[in-house]
């Protein structure tokens, strides 16, 4: 479903809780069925809102080092054994290591 409308937005979140903060043009949601959806950013009206699988589906991607998002405090809840480690290059710029424990 395209969303062009920040009131379509809100719409499609709803009661999701917000799990991942995205790098590029979405952020990621957690329904209360624990399926996650790729919702966009405010400055990305015009994009698809889409299914993004389950938590076991992020951790495959984590794994293979293709899902690096800033995760949120519910986030880490929902991936049990998440950990997120703010690192800080040598540069000053930071970033966010996440591993499981």
């Amino acid at each position: 479903m395209k969303i062009t409308t920040l009131e379509e937005r809100l719409e499609v979140i709803g009661n999701k809780r917000m799990a991942f903060v995205g790098s590029c043009n979405w952020d990621t949601f957690v329904d209360d069925n624990k399926k996650l959806w790729s919702v966009p950013k405010p400055n990305c009206l015009g994009c698809h809102f889409t299914s993004f699988g389950d938590k076991d589906h992020v951790r495959r991607l984590m794994s293979k080092g293709y899902h690096s998002d800033q995760v949120t405090e519910y986030g880490l809840e929902l991936m049990e054994g998440l950990r997120c480690r703010l690192m800080v290059d040598g540069e000053g710029k930071r970033w966010a290591m996440l591993a499981f424990t």
